[in-house]
């Protein structure tokens, strides 16, 4: 098989099975061709150093033998084995891009050696007209089938997995709740929703970022406008869902504190800059609070409520609010209570 055909079968396997990072792609795009470092014709045999090792190999042993070869491909994957300590993806990277860069030649007329030291040669399929030749037609045709076959590789890499294309090509809301579970802790993400509002009955087809997940059906999406929706299916969501598909936005890593408030000013204890994604959860008791009002809108959610009481001291309870929210309500009062403060950064992003 030519080159090109080597590492297109190791950057579609690397992607498929392990990731789409394009530095390990790469890698595994010149490790599909090490197999062939058995003669001095080969693309990585006329480049120094491969070269040299090209010669001495071409010198002692038959082409398609000892490197085309299940013995080798375990010597590689156990003198390799270190580097899984440091960097497990690439140490994957690297032996599965070596065993598919030469189990392709098996498909060939003259096959390859796979069970070395034996010489019988393994040849697939059985019927000699079906084998490829290297550069026949049917290898180009070959290689036009492996680059789409890239192409829906890093398509279904990018959406996580298989199962996530087909629930994004149905946009099933079950399967967009199980995409939230698997990414919520390592992306930001956005929610494209076809429903309509469970109070006012109007009708939905927009995008939301995706806050977090309250229950194991419903999660809290964010409009343009920063209004909080409780959406998905039960009897609680603000948006009923019957279509919906999640999109991946940037990297992002969440900085958890749990903070504990004794009669004092609630704000001091979040005083953070305010990034757009910063959310307070807990509960409250307010000291003097017999003036706080809290709106209470049926169609929307409402991430801080007022709970029953007995006395002159104010229950509240804070479900996600944004930190703006809690600016706007709780400035100039006191409580005492914990609540946790949850802030999601882009990857990187110094605060």
């Amino acid at each position: 098989m030519k080159s090109i055909s080597h590492s297109l079968t190791g950057i579609i396997a690397t992607s498929l099975l392990i990731t789409s990072n394009p530095l390990y792609l790469a890698i595994a795009s010149m490790v599909s061709l090490l197999p062939d470092c058995d003669t001095s014709t080969s693309t990585l045999g006329r480049i120094p150093p491969f070269s040299f090792i090209a010669k001495y190999i071409e010198q002692r042993y038959p082409h398609r033998s000892i490197t085309h070869s299940f013995l080798i491909t375990g010597i590689i994957t156990l003198v390799t084995a270190p580097i899984a300590l440091i960097n497990p993806i690439l140490w994957q990277t690297i032996s599965l891009s070596y065993f598919v860069g030469w189990f392709g030649d098996v498909f060939t007329k003259s096959g390859v050696c796979a069970f070395y030291p034996s010489q019988a040669r393994l040849v697939i399929p059985g019927n000699p007209r079906l084998r490829l030749s290297t550069n026949s037609s049917a290898e180009y045709w070959l290689i036009g089938f492996f680059t789409i076959i890239l192409i829906l590789s890093l398509y279904i890499s990018n959406l996580g997995s298989i199962t996530n294309t087909f629930n994004t090509i149905l946009k099933l809301p079950s399967g967009a709740i199980e995409q939230i579970k698997q990414d919520i802790s390592e992306y930001i993400l956005y929610a494209q929703i076809e429903g309509y509002n469970s109070i006012t009955q109007e009708r939905i087809n927009d995008k939301f970022e995706v806050v977090e997940l309250v229950t194991a059906n419903d999660f809290l999406g964010k409009d343009l406008e920063g209004n909080l929706y409780r959406i998905g299916n039960s009897q609680e969501s603000n948006i009923i869902v019957y279509k919906m598909i999640i999109k991946k936005g940037k990297s992002s890593e969440q900085i958890i504190k749990e903070v504990t408030i004794e009669d004092d000013d609630i704000m001091d204890y979040i005083n953070y800059e305010d990034n757009g994604r910063t959310y307070v959860t807990g509960n409250l008791i307010i000291e003097d609070g017999e003036d706080l009002i809290l709106p209470k809108r049926a169609d929307i959610y409402n991430p801080i409520t007022l709970q029953p009481s007995n006395n002159d001291r104010v229950f509240i309870k804070i479900n996600s609010a944004p930190l703006n929210y809690c600016k706007q309500y709780l400035t100039d009062y006191s409580g005492t209570g914990t609540i946790i403060i949850r802030q999601v950064r882009e990857q990187g992003t110094v605060i």
